[in-house]
């Protein structure tokens, strides 16, 4: 568990104790109402019928109005925390977001790389083949268009700068014309196979 997955683990953590103590007041809280409320009505039929005196169901009824107050004020403080507890495990989150979202960026790339060098592997095989016809005089297959079709597909994999940086296959996009500027021979419409025909040389 990295750094960021624990500090997550946690903030939400204190978050569910938090929201677990704000339950076990709000039910008090309402007990405490309810409580002055059958407060409030026995003490009145108590003084009607003379029972108690008026400073004793004052003092009483006092006593339940102070205990109600008490705990709004610790709901009200306990709201506020968990507000900003709310905000701590929020940045966690988008922290640990983040990071798992550049780790599949990271291992995203290294097989892209991987593949590419496959496709690389494939251009030399279908060189290969190619030369085979040529050499044989047939020709039941178009290699040539294979290996172009495969290039165009190693080009939308190049698209990420760091997957084409990072590739040791040349470069798949079209070109035209000749191989160097020596002009010893035409080019076959795309850096990486000219690699693979180089490679069955």
């Amino acid at each position: 568990m990295g750094k960021n997955e624990r500090q997550h683990k946690m903030e939400s953590n204190k978050l569910a104790k938090l929201n677990e103590r704000k339950a076990e007041l709000e039910a008090k809280s309402k007990e405490s109402k309810t409580a002055l409320v059958d407060s409030k009505r026995l003490f009145g039929e108590q003084l009607v019928q003379g029972d108690s005196s008026i400073d004793n169901l004052a003092d009483g009824l006092a006593r339940k109005q102070a205990e109600g107050s008490v705990y709004e004020s610790a709901l009200n403080e306990l709201n506020q925390q968990i507000v900003a507890q709310e905000t701590r495990l929020a940045e966690a989150e988008q922290r640990l977001d983040s990071e798992r979202k550049a780790e599949a960026t990271r291992k995203l790339r290294i097989d892209a790389v991987e593949l590419i060098k496959r496709f690389g592997d494939t251009q030399i095989e279908l060189a290969r083949l190619e030369k085979i016809q040529q050499e044989n005089g047939v020709q039941i297959i178009d290699y040539k268009a294979a290996a172009l079709r495969l290039a165009d597909t190693q080009v939308l994999i190049e698209a990420d700068p760091v997957v084409r940086e990072k590739s040791k296959v040349p470069h798949a996009g079209r070109i035209g014309g000749w191989l160097d500027e020596n002009h010893s021979r035409p080019t076959r419409g795309a850096p990486v196979i000219d690699w693979a025909w180089g490679k069955t040389a």
